[in-house]
């Protein structure tokens, strides 16, 4: 059933601010820079010392972040995300593997610093916005002074390599299971409704411990844009991503937490702690993917402290 899940996971007026260079002072809000071919959106939320989020999913925006975005910023600082190109509100005219690339997501990211006048920043990436956060620090690690990853995809392709949908098939119940063969079986024969809708609502809970949360992970599952996920992931092969031989020589702060339920394996979390050498891991309990929805006060707590160190 694996090309099943593959189908259907990998299956849209900013304000004015003010900047101030350095520490940035601004009221939350967002806009528009141009990079290279793209358009690219952020959002902007607190003031404080500056950290950017990187959002999980190939082919996905960063919509949801808005949350633990608020929470950090509630505590202090002064966040910054962004929706990668071809996605959400950041636009590009053509996409193909010419402009859907690992560097030109770097070039992005570059471009953002620069605007808001930064030498460094702290970067937080969760999911495969992690493996995105490693390979930003593994070019560029002197504008990094703390790194977050959070339920990251790892520091290679290590993930890739075998069924990357297993972790989240074993996640599901027996009853999950057998409901996902009979929506495998009626697509197959044809069938013309949403299978979609019904797909992503049983796969959502994978991704959670509280499946009371799992209406917003369904909701996130079905705006993937499944032909820049395919870009995405060819691209990480066609490079041969791995990260380690550079990362680490990272010797900055590192904190890479998950969950314990986490859809993403443990010991990928590992390979991470092991490359970095100034890295901390912390693994949080009854607690999945998403730990802002499933353990917010430990979750948020964690980060919080470790940039406040």
């Amino acid at each position: 059933m694996c090309w099943f899940f593959l189908i259907f996971l990998a299956c849209r007026s900013p304000k004015n601010v003010e900047l101030s260079r350095g520490s940035i002072s601004m009221s939350v809000g967002g806009g528009f820079i141009s990079s290279g071919d793209a358009r690219i959106f952020y959002r902007v939320f607190g003031s404080g010392a500056p950290i950017l989020i990187i959002n999980g999913g190939h082919g996905l925006d960063s919509k949801e972040f808005a949350t633990p975005a608020q929470y950090l910023a509630q505590n202090g600082f002064q966040v910054i995300m962004f929706d990668r190109r071809g996605v959400g509100e950041s636009t590009l005219e053509n996409i193909d593997e010419s402009t859907i690339t690992m560097d030109l997501f770097l070039m992005d990211i570059e471009n953002l610093r620069t605007h808001f006048g930064l030498d460094a920043w702290s970067v937080m990436g969760h999911s495969f916005g992690g493996m995105l956060a490693s390979y930003y620090v593994s070019k560029h690690p002197q504008k990094v002074e703390k790194l977050i990853l959070s339920s990251s995809a790892g520091v290679d392709r290590q993930l890739f390599e075998g069924d990357p949908i297993a972790p989240i098939h074993k996640r599901l119940s027996e009853e999950d299971k057998k409901a996902l063969k009979e929506i495998e079986k009626r697509y197959l024969e044809g069938e013309q409704g949403d299978l979609g809708q019904a797909f992503s609502e049983i796969v959502a809970r994978a991704y959670v411990y509280d499946d009371s949360q799992s209406s917003i992970v369904a909701a996130r599952l079905r705006r993937s844009d499944h032909h820049i996920g395919k870009l995405i992931s060819e691209d990480m092969k066609r490079i041969n991503l791995d990260t380690k031989p550079e990362n680490q020589y990272y010797d900055s702060p590192v904190l890479i937490i998950q969950g314990k339920q986490d859809i993403m394996p443990e010991h990928i979390a590992q390979i991470a702690h092991n490359t970095f050498p100034n890295s901390q891991l912390v693994l949080l309990d009854e607690c999945g993917h998403y730990g802002w929805l499933d353990q917010k006060e430990k979750y948020i707590g964690s980060i919080v402290n470790f940039l406040k160190d």
